[in-house]
């Protein structure tokens, strides 16, 4: 099956009750994800990866901010060869999933990377008019 369009991102705030998160993106192994509670990743053995969601074993506190980021190795697992099986349809879609999912995964990088540059890009255009009036209003007095 062909990878959907999907981003391999998702933020929750967590309700203090609930202990399950759906991560809403294909994510092929625990190892493979990254998740951290207020920018905090959890203590080993905290949370376990179920058929596509984020199980704690403990509820996250009301108002924690759960972030689920998938990090797929960028690797190749595979040695196909013609003459042992192993070139069969099943095993190239698998190679080729992990593929469209680091592209993916990149493709959030950028975008949060943008925000970063953006923010930053303002708050020098704030701090370069602030200079301008103090320097300005040293001039006038």
């Amino acid at each position: 099956m062909a990878v959907q369009s999907q981003t391999p991102f998702i933020e929750y705030i967590a309700n203090g009750v609930s202990n399950t998160f759906n991560l809403d993106f294909d994510c092929e192994d625990q190892q493979h994800l990254i998740v951290l509670i207020d920018e905090q990743e959890p203590a080993v053995g905290t949370w376990t990866l179920n058929n596509g969601r984020v199980v704690f074993s403990t509820p996250p506190s009301n108002g924690k901010k759960i972030a689920l980021k998938r990090n797929t190795p960028v690797r190749r697992d595979r040695d196909f060869k013609d003459y042992d099986g192993s070139f069969r349809s099943n095993s190239i879609n698998r190679e080729f999933d992990k593929v469209w999912w680091t592209l993916q995964e990149l493709g959030v990088a950028d975008e949060l990377l943008k925000i970063y540059v953006d923010k930053k890009h303002i708050f020098q255009q704030l701090a370069l008019e602030s200079n301008v009036e103090r320097i300005e209003k040293n001039i006038d007095d």
